[in-house]
């Protein structure tokens, strides 16, 4: 089999002639794919995206990002071919109708839908508050208000990319003026108990049920007490602990305790630009990582391009990244800048030694931290000195000296108070 001579379209030319051969053939035409590997899920996994986007037409793109084009639409996918030209890997993104884009339709419009819901629903609960025709209708409505807030509070930590701080003192100033209706209850009549208890029920359930999803941790927790890995200004806790909506990770077993880490703008957002396409204008990109523990580097990754913001392609999930034994537990630092991995596998490292930088690469919608710790597989929950609460919305101020490659690094966590 012939291949291209160009690095950048051999995985296009390899992705290619591993597509139009049958099942039967995949052994020749991506041994290094399909060694090990279950050949009916890889069909059945092709079978689903051409009956979505009908027969294999084309495939264009030029290095790892390529898209398979059909007769009726289109797939996002990750491919890297090996030197002898042959496809060596292999990730499938979700198949797209035709004219749609990797993000998905108006991907900007959709991540400020949920929040122009909050507005609608706050605004007339405090419309309601001002209209109330007694008192206890009064205190209906206010709770649902206040069952509103709690939960648009509790789901929207950390700050909004597209609704910074100036929106949650909206969201405050449209409390405080529901808040100032409590003096027309003494000019009304007493009422009955119908909205009151539907709205106090609302918010009693609002709270146990943020507190349920929000702060569900594992038991374990790691051995022994880490440095925070990131250094230069304020950094707050965008995802971690909770489940379902609020925590991706909950789903993968040894991702449990894992931590998103974002950096936050003087004006509370996380970017400065309303809808940004470059990672450069996100505050964490390029800022420091250090080792949060002393140990030996058993896997340092550098090879991966950052992602283009709120629009990752497929590929492996941890991006560029470093992962330290510590002999009882592995950190996992994930999603590096292309091109900044200072360390290598076998490496020693102690805490605060420099590995990397923050990136988007790997499975990532914007410049962030993951970092998770496990043992045997199972997620721990971290524990950062000078830090009491972690949870998600936690901001943290960091004053760090970055050492040189096998020194101490010095650093101070400053713990501030939530949002």
């Amino acid at each position: 089999m012939s291949h291209s001579t160009d690095p950048a379209a051999a995985a296009r030319d390899a992705l290619t002639a591993f597509l139009r051969s049958a099942p039967a053939d995949w052994l020749h035409t991506a041994p290094g794919l399909m060694s090990g590997v279950d050949a009916r899920k890889v069909e059945q996994g092709l079978a689903k995206a051409w009956r979505q986007i009908g027969a294999f037409v084309s495939v264009s793109g030029t290095g790892e990002r390529l898209t398979v084009h059909g007769t009726r639409g289109t797939m996002p996918v990750w491919a890297r071919a090996d030197n002898s030209g042959l496809l060596s890997g292999l990730l499938l993104g979700k198949p797209l109708d035709r004219g749609a884009s990797i993000a998905g339709k108006h991907w900007r419009a959709r991540m400020a839908y949920p929040y122009v819901w909050w507005a609608f629903l706050l605004v007339s609960a405090t419309v309601f508050c001002w209209l109330a025709s007694s008192g206890l209708s009064w205190l209906g409505y206010a709770a649902v208000a206040a069952a509103l807030g709690v939960l648009m509070y509790g789901l929207a930590i950390p700050d909004p990319l597209l609704m910074p701080r100036r929106v949650r003192l909206a969201a405050g100033a449209v409390g405080v003026t529901a808040a100032a209706s409590a003096a027309r209850v003494v000019t009304l009549p007493a009422g009955t108990w119908g909205w009151a208890a539907v709205g106090v029920f609302f918010l009693v359930l609002a709270m146990i049920g943020l507190a349920w999803v929000r702060y569900d941790w594992p038991r374990e927790t790691v051995q022994a007490v880490m440095i925070f890995p990131l250094a230069e200004g304020t950094w707050q806790v965008a995802v971690g602990g909770g489940r379902g909506l609020l925590n991706h990770h909950a789903a993968a077993a040894e991702q449990r305790g894992a931590l998103d880490i974002v950096r936050a703008c003087k004006n509370g957002a996380r970017v400065t630009s309303w809808f940004p396409s470059d990672v450069r204008t996100f505050a964490a990109y390029g800022c420091t990582v250090v080792a949060p523990c002393d140990g030996t580097v058993l896997r340092a990754v550098d090879a991966y391009p950052d992602q283009i913001p709120f629009q990752p392609w497929p590929g492996p999930a941890a991006g560029n990244h470093v992962r330290i034994g510590t002999g009882t537990e592995e950190v996992l630092l994930a999603h590096l800048r292309p091109g900044s991995v200072q360390v290598a596998r076998g490496d020693l490292v102690r805490r605060g030694q420099v590995i990397g930088q923050v990136g988007n690469s790997g499975n990532s919608t914007e410049p962030h931290l993951h970092i998770h710790a496990e043992r045997n597989g199972t997620g721990l929950r971290l524990r950062f000195e000078g830090i009491r609460r972690l949870s998600r919305g936690t901001r943290i101020k960091v004053t760090t000296t970055p050492a040189a490659s096998g020194a101490d690094g010095r650093s101070t966590t400053d713990p501030l108070p939530g949002p």
